[in-house]
């Protein structure tokens, strides 16, 4: 008993681990209690959520959101856990905050590696790269070597495969990589769209018994009620949806379901080892049914509104992330563009000096061109002095001739040695002009090439100068008539089979395929390898299980 005028002191902890504290009335609902919850924590999709809590036989339980807190056995001090109590039936069309989507994820990424939700290899891979963009961003190299794959692949999925750890993260990196600029929001929807195809997705599990004795279990998800073997909790054997269910109620360990009005099928009896879960399952499939009608009619004007604000903050993002994307696109092309005029700056600095150096050739060159000229004049004026003295000496040789002598005889010898010394100085001559000729073509060449090498380099000076940087023990529930059910989900296609990397993960699932230890194979691997074999997903099951009308298939159900 408490006092009207006592508030009483609670506190609430999240998906996130936080603590939240409030102080409640006596008068307060659990419903009143979960809103709070949400509005404090910014999400507007409650309806989805509930608080767990201990009861004073150690019973976990959910929180009765149409009864009083006060009158429900909650254990002092009072201690609850926000948690997801039902499942979205397509998260792209349901789930629109931020904080929700968040709060998912969370949820069945802790299922999947925890092993609560089977999830085969292939699609552990692309869920972990789509976790790696949602927690790091874009792929970064220093992100790779602080990775463990006990955080990304479940254990009982990794011990199945004679595959180390570092080809695991390879390959897990190798799509992770393909994600580019890809926001954290868009990961964790894409991450949550495959995972709400895998068949344990969403399903709340409870032993059953049927009529017949027959120990089976009994399968509560957003889609339906579903009935599944024992051993099998992947492939389901019969199944309802929520439009063909009209009343669930108990008494004692029986759980009755009725069929909706217009069908002349008898009600169907489950029984529960324990009367505890039977007001688990009817408050499960109440709300489950609530949502389904919910999905099916126009969203309430808040809704809308909640959903129009919340795609435009995201067309926000996601206008913001292009705009980074072009900006970082006109960037590497900056980029790109200042390193390949580094590299054209490089090769004119480079050219230049060979230039330079080719200039100093030039001009050492042209230096000895001109005395080699030099001295092939002064040998020419020596010849020309030469042949003057040979006529002078010719002249006196015939004057001498005229009055003979021994003079004649002296200046007779003098002309052969001056006549030898002349051809002698003629033949040097002769090819020190033709050198000389061959130095001055060379010359002018060299002149050619010097205009030409300094032309380039003026044109060098130039472009450098341009180069810049840049930088109870009994109770029933009526359930509402669902109108308008389309059975929308019986043909459903699976995200993987929709995704652009389908064939890469196809092969990546062939690679596995080949390192499998058989052994270490479990029966639910082998329930997924038959349905994969078959060509079967969830949907295709679902549909199949819904087949024949109602009294079909609960005349299936009490005979299994």
């Amino acid at each position: 008993f408490f006092p009207m005028s006592k508030e009483i002191p609670v506190s609430v902890y999240t998906l996130l681990g936080s603590e939240l504290q409030f102080s409640i009335k006596s008068t307060c609902t659990g419903q009143q209690l979960l809103e709070q919850v949400a509005k404090t924590i910014s999400l507007p999709e409650h309806w989805f959520f509930g608080l767990r809590f201990t009861d004073t036989k150690k019973n976990v339980l959910w929180l009765r959101p149409d009864k009083k807190i006060s009158s429900q056995d909650v254990q002092k001090p009072m201690v609850f856990h926000f948690a997801i109590k039902f499942y979205p039936e397509d998260v792209t069309e349901d789930l629109y905050s931020d904080v929700a989507i968040n709060y998912f994820f969370l949820e069945v990424r802790s299922n999947i590696l925890k092993g609560r939700i089977y999830c085969p290899a292939d699609n552990c891979i692309m869920l972990a790269a789509y976790y790696l963009q949602a927690k790091y961003g874009p792929f970064d190299d220093k992100v790779e070597a602080d990775l463990t794959i006990t955080d990304l692949v479940p254990e009982n999925v990794t011990e199945q495969y004679d595959y180390s750890s570092e080809r695991w993260i390879k390959d897990i990196v190798s799509l992770y990589k393909q994600y580019g600029l890809m926001l954290k929001d868009e990961a964790l929807m894409e991450y949550l769209k495959i995972a709400q195809d895998l068949d344990m997705y969403g399903v709340t599990y409870f032993d059953i018994k049927n009529p017949s004795k027959t120990d089976l279990l009994l399968g509560l998800d957003a889609l339906g009620l579903n009935i599944y073997h024992k051993e099998d909790k992947l492939k389901p054997s019969i199944g309802f949806p929520w439009s063909e269910i009209g009343n669930v109620s108990y008494s004692g360990k029986k759980f009755y379901i009725r069929p909706a009005r217009g069908s002349s099928s008898k009600n169907m009896m489950l029984i529960v080892p324990h009367k505890d879960f039977c007001r688990e399952i009817l408050e499960l499939c109440t709300g489950n049914h609530i949502l389904y009608k919910r999905r099916r009619c126009p969203d309430s004007e808040e809704v809308q509104k909640q959903k129009e604000a919340a795609r435009q903050a995201r067309q926000v993002r996601i206008e913001n992330r292009d705009q980074i994307v072009e900006e970082r696109t006109k960037r590497e092309k900056m980029e790109r563009e200042f390193d390949a005029m580094k590299r054209r700056l490089q090769e004119a600095v480079e050219l230049s000096e060979a230039r330079n150096r080719q200039l100093e050739d030039l001009a050492q060159r042209e230096e000895q061109l001109r005395q080699d000229l030099e001295a092939a004049n002064a040998r020419t004026l020596e010849l020309q002095q030469w042949q003057k003295k040979l006529e002078e000496t010719n002249v006196a040789l015939e004057e001498a001739a005229r009055s003979a002598g021994d003079e004649y005889e002296n200046l007779l010898k003098e002309k052969e040695e001056i006549e030898s010394k002349v051809q002698d100085i003629a033949t040097e001559s002769q090819l020190t002009q033709s050198e000389l000729q061959e130095k001055e073509q060379q010359l002018a060449k060299l002149a050619a090439e010097k205009e030409e090498a300094e032309r380039k380099a003026r044109q060098f000076e130039e472009m450098a100068s341009k180069v810049t940087t840049a930088s109870g023990d009994s109770e029933e529930h009526n359930l509402e008539e669902v109108e308008n059910d389309d059975r929308r989900n019986e043909n459903r296609q699976t995200a993987l089979s929709q995704n652009a990397l389908e064939k890469q993960l196809a092969s990546l699932s062939s690679d596995l395929e080949k390192v499998r230890i058989s052994h270490k194979v479990s029966i639910t691997d082998k329930k997924y390898l038959e349905n994969k074999r078959s060509g079967k997903d969830k949907y295709h099951t679902l549909k199949q299980i819904r087949q024949g009308n109602t009294k079909q298939r609960i005349d299936v159900y009490e005979n299994l």
